[in-house]
């Protein structure tokens, strides 16, 4: 029973991270789905000791990151069409007012529109907040190519917007 408890904590403090994370690298729901489930089926398999909350943290988004990377190379995922999902509205609609939405969805369409990594980097930067740093560690990636990917996407993404 005190382990169920501990599992809900777990979950209430790293499942949004989780499943954004999912959704943007999956780009649908149920892919995100699929990875949120394999992600908490890990963390029960393993039961990792967390040093504190930032581990803990970082544990899940670097598996969750993973878990995505073997989804979208898997046989499944290569002999199947996945069609892209808007779903963002229905997530945002949650706190914010309908003219926010309507710029919060313009901003994802562009997003989207990004390549899987660079994707993802974004997201974390600007929608989970975590540090160049933080990222670069994460994604076993050097400081400067986080910086790069962020400068490359942000382009991308103000000139998808300017087409609008």
């Amino acid at each position: 029973m005190a382990e169920d408890k501990g599992f809900e904590k777990i979950i209430e403090r790293n499942g949004k991270s989780i499943y954004k994370i999912a959704f943007v690298y999956m780009k649908n729901r149920f892919d995100a789905d699929d990875v949120y489930q394999e992600v908490l089926l890990r963390y029960l398999k393993y039961r990792p000791h967390f040093e504190n909350c930032e581990h803990e943290k970082n544990w899940f988004v670097a598996v969750t990151i993973n878990a995505c990377k073997s989804f979208k190379t898997s046989a499944w995922q290569r002999h199947n069409v996945t069609v892209d999902d808007d779903s963002w509205s229905q997530i945002l609609a949650d706190n914010t007012e309908s003219r926010e939405i309507s710029q919060d969805n313009a901003v994802m369409d562009a997003l989207m529109q990004l390549d899987d990594d660079t994707r993802l980097i974004m997201q974390m930067y600007y929608y989970e907040g975590y540090s160049v740093k933080e990222i670069s560690i994460m994604t076993q990636l050097k400081e400067t190519s986080v910086y790069m990917r962020l400068s490359r996407g942000r382009k991308k993404m103000g000139r998808i917007l300017s087409e609008r």
